[in-house]
């Protein structure tokens, strides 16, 4: 697989290979946007009659239903689901820290746990009707410790990832839909995901112009951007003096279009999220696209740009990309990708620390980060039966000045230029076995900089079982990371850190409905400190993971 940048791949490409794909057999009129077409439904391939009641084309695949109807469901509702169970253990050990006093060990005293539940369900024309629903749940079950400790803010200790480190439910998806002549409405939690990725609780409405252009508008209360829990997507708003603005959720709205063929997809529109209290309100444009101009060569592209807000300015994420494959067995690929904040200072204040002068703040402020990536990789298949594939990347980076300011002072963390070195060596069956080794060499560029360089290696092989049932994989991993720039200059002084780890992981499908998957890693990490001309080295932290997910499909 060819090594590209994950970030520009999922802002742009992920969306749109998978809409483009699915019109390539648009001529088949057994077959509408939802997966029935009938009677007076179907297309004339002939006269180019397409009745508009049961053919949008452009919302074909939006369910990701592939059950197919029987007499007995045709005139009933149509379900299909999964339900996701996940567990994930984690834990440290080791001796005490070098110059801290008190004990104090090396490794955290915390072990992790965290079991998530998650449960999709799409509903395809309820009780043989127009109207379609998706629900998607998911719940986080955690075991904080009790105690209070002197890291602790405000109540007990908090060890889990999430937003809150606390127990979760989320609502990631709920909403229903009836596909019209013309229009198509869908009511309540959901993604725009033609127009930028907004998430709201509201109404969308499309208008299917032709078989290939739509329209489309939408408008709802706006959830807080980074929630994982319903207890936390509206909370009480605040400034940044501890001012409570009260429970009024910010207003999203926008409207844009939409078209779709065979090789092309595309969308363009402007939106904005309008706090009704302590903030002026944000307004942006996006664009995606992805043309797919012929059988050698693939271009996409997506911008999100904030043509006013609370900071200004911004372009929040521009990303293009081209790939271009000349032969079959050799593929290139060119990406460049500018990412900035984007949040709303009223709502991100609401998880902050209040205003209070007895003790210092790490979080004073809010700026905007931003940084610029560049990327280009070639991938090439060797051997009589392409069963080797050789990778390379290449990628630069660069990060403006960041000011920060805070209870302990100003400072400036001075603009930094990075390069990152990619290569990857696979052979997909050797006796059965695919091997593999890739390893990252990231350092900085210039004479001050504020980045740590980082290598990274990487030795793994898989193999399957049972007739193809399951697999198993196993890799073993060195990293290593150092903060560049001179001694001193540095905030918080320097560090150098090493990890060796091993994982190995088990996949098999118990029955066809039934999939699990376990895995479970060790690693030694180690850290050296650098303050002044005082450097401590710490005892190495031997790390244990697990990790256990159970799948059911229905």
């Amino acid at each position: 697989m060819m090594l590209r940048n994950p970030l520009a791949i999922t802002s742009g490409l992920a969306l749109l290979l998978a809409p483009a794909a699915a019109v390539a057999d648009d001529d088949d009129a057994s077959t509408d946007a939802l997966g029935e077409l009938k009677g007076s439904d179907r297309v004339s391939a002939e006269e180019g009659d397409l009745d508009r009641s049961r053919a949008n084309v452009f919302e074909k695949e939006r369910f990701f239903i592939d059950k197919l109807d029987t007499p007995d469901t045709e005139e009933r509702t149509l379900f299909q689901g999964n339900l996701v169970s996940s567990t994930f253990y984690y834990s440290e050990s080791g001796g005490d820290a070098k110059g801290v006093g008190g004990g104090v060990g090396a490794a955290s005293q915390f072990s992790r746990l965290f079991t998530d539940l998650r449960a999709q369900l799409d509903a395809r024309h309820i009780k043989g009707g127009r109207w379609q629903a998706r629900m998607d749940l998911r719940g986080r079950v955690v075991t904080n410790p009790e105690d209070t400790t002197a890291s602790s803010v405000n109540g007990d200790t908090r060890v889990q990832s999430g937003l809150t480190g606390e127990t979760e439910l989320e609502v990631k998806e709920l909403w229903i839909t009836r596909p019209g002549d013309r229009f198509d409405l869908f009511l309540g939690r959901q993604y725009i995901a033609d127009l930028g990725g907004m998430k709201i609780d509201g109404l969308r409405v499309d208008y299917a112009k032709s078989d290939r252009v739509t329209l489309l508008g939408f408008v709802g209360a706006y959830p807080l951007r980074g929630s994982r829990s319903i207890s936390t997507d509206y909370p009480v708003l605040q400034r940044a003096n501890g001012d409570e603005l009260g429970r009024t959720p910010p207003i999203a709205a926008g409207a844009g279009a939409a078209y779709r063929t065979t090789l092309s997809y595309g969308s363009a529109g402007a939106g904005t999220v309008a706090p009704l209290k302590g903030e002026k309100p944000r307004v942006y444009v996006t664009s995606t696209g992805y043309l797919r101009s012929s059988s050698k060569l693939d271009l996409y592209h997506f911008a999100l740009i904030d043509l006013v807000s609370e900071g200004g300015f911004a372009a929040n994420n521009l990303s293009a990309g081209i790939n271009y494959r000349p032969a079959p067995a050799l593929r290139a690929t060119l990406s460049l990708n500018h990412v900035d904040t984007e949040t709303l200072e009223v709502q991100a204040q609401t998880f902050l620390e209040p205003a209070d002068a007895s003790r210092i703040r790490n979080d004073a402020a809010l700026r905007r980060v931003s940084s610029t990536q560049a990327q280009a990789g070639l991938s090439a298949s060797l051997g009589a039966a392409q069963e080797i594939e050789a990778s390379v990347a290449l990628a630069a980076r660069y990060r403006p000045d960041l000011a920060v300011t805070s209870g302990a002072g100003n400072y400036t963390f001075t603009s930094s230029t990075s390069v990152d070195v990619l290569a990857q060596l696979v052979h997909r069956n050797l006796r059965r076995t695919r091997l593999g080794v890739d390893g990252v060499r990231s350092f900085s560029v210039g004479e001050a900089s504020s980045r740590s360089s980082y290598l990274g290696v990487r030795a793994f092989a898989s193999r399957e079982f049972k007739q193809g049932r399951g697999s198993w994989e196993g890799e073993v991993g060195y990293t290593s990371t150092k903060d560049d720039g001179a001694t001193g200059t540095l905030l918080f002084g320097q560090a150098k850190t090493s990890t060796l780890s091993a994982t190995g992981t088990v996949y098999y499908r118990l029955k066809s409905a039934l999939f699990l998957m376990g895995s479970f890693g060790v690693g030694s990490f180690g850290l050296s400190s650098t303050t002044g001309a005082m450097t401590t080295t710490d005892p190495k932290v031997t790390t244990l993971s697990a990790f256990l997910r159970a799948a059911y499909r229905f």
